[in-house]
């Protein structure tokens, strides 16, 4: 998305969870909606990496939430390969 196109879809998913509904969003861009989401789910190869309200989430070292999906993205392929 361009970013008039961005903000304006933003707004529009935020006034409809500020109705009451939610809103499920698909990405590997977090980055995106870092500031709107209120709940994460990250999934890979069909497991829950993570799970969890938007509060709960400890970045540890991670400067935002795009880069701790990659970290336990990465980190999941390590482990299912076996490498280091």
């Amino acid at each position: 998305l361009d970013d008039v196109s961005k903000s304006k879809l933003l707004d529009l998913l935020a006034d409809y969870r500020d109705e009451g509904h939610a809103v499920v969003v698909s990405t590997h861009h977090l980055g995106a909606f870092e500031d709107v989401i209120d709940h994460l789910t990250v999934l890979h190869d069909g497991g829950v990496l993570l799970d969890e309200a938007r509060g709960a989430i400890d970045l540890g070292d991670h400067d935002s939430l795009q880069d701790l999906y990659v970290a336990k993205s990465l980190a999941a392929e390590r482990d299912e390969t076996g490498t280091t």
